[in-house]
């Protein structure tokens, strides 16, 4: 899935590379994909550092800084934070949000180094700093 898109479960043939939809989870509200926007942008951090952002929001919706953004981040232990779909950030992006993850060193994202050395102990003000970039 991608946060615009639902989960689905697919057959798959490998012989043929046929693959057949099994399920896709419901909306009961409704869902139209093609109404949002996905982007992976990379940012600089405060140490020159590229620091990979997710952002989801509708097509209708105003970038000009004038749309409320919740920048969401999480890197601690290790854990990354996929940019998966969820029925709760799809009503806010509904009303006008603009949703953004911002893949932050301390989790596992771009790689075991994103934690370790670069997101742990000694290095671990580099989360913080990441999502404020």
């Amino acid at each position: 899935s991608s946060p615009s898109t639902p989960e689905s479960a697919y057959d798959y043939d490998v012989a043929t590379k046929d693959r057949v939809v099994r399920k896709v989870q419901r909306i009961p509200s409704g869902h139209d994909a093609g109404a949002y926007v996905v982007r992976r942008l990379q940012v600089p951090g405060h140490d020159g550092a590229e620091i990979p952002l997710t952002v989801m929001h509708r097509k209708d919706t105003a970038l000009d800084g004038s749309a409320p953004l919740l920048l969401y981040g999480y890197g601690s232990y290790g854990m990354s934070m996929p940019a998966e779909f969820s029925t709760n950030r799809l009503s806010m992006v509904d009303r006008g949000f603009v949703y953004a993850i911002g893949h932050v060193r301390g989790g596992t994202d771009c790689g075991y180094g994103w934690y370790d050395p670069d997101g742990k102990m000694m290095k671990k003000k580099n989360s913080f700093l990441d999502f404020v970039a």
